[in-house]
């Protein structure tokens, strides 16, 4: 004859174990929800993030637009730094990604940005 105690705490754990799972499957799902709205939420009128591309583990580089002015920032994870403005970035992506255009090297391209190098020299 079965023992109808351990029955009872057995259908018990298992009830608790069920209930525990689903409340962090909707714990899990809740914050999947809210990560994806979060961004459109606490957006600004006057500050779009319009690129961002890491270049090592705790940096990388922003594309922002901040009214009318887009620049270029580098972020770390000590230092927020300005590097430079950018005049038009629809235009500098078209061209660069332009069939049959030769791609410049960085330092090319980084050169003539920080104004270092006239676009016709060489």
């Amino acid at each position: 004859m079965p023992n109808n105690t351990s029955d009872a705490g057995m259908a018990s754990l298992m009830g608790t174990m069920i209930i525990l799972a689903l409340v962090l499957a909707l714990s899990w799902f809740a914050l999947r929800w809210l990560t994806r709205r979060m961004p459109t939420q606490m957006g600004s009128r006057h500050i779009k993030l319009l690129d961002r591309i890491a270049v090592a583990p705790d940096k990388c580089l922003l594309l922002v637009r901040v009214a009318e002015k887009t620049m270029l920032v580098g972020m770390t994870s000590h230092a927020v730094e300005k590097l430079c403005d950018v005049e038009d970035p629809d235009h500098t992506l078209e061209t660069a990604e332009a069939p049959g255009s030769p791609m410049e090297g960085f330092k090319e391209v980084f050169a003539k940005r920080m104004g270092w190098k006239k676009e016709g020299s060489q």
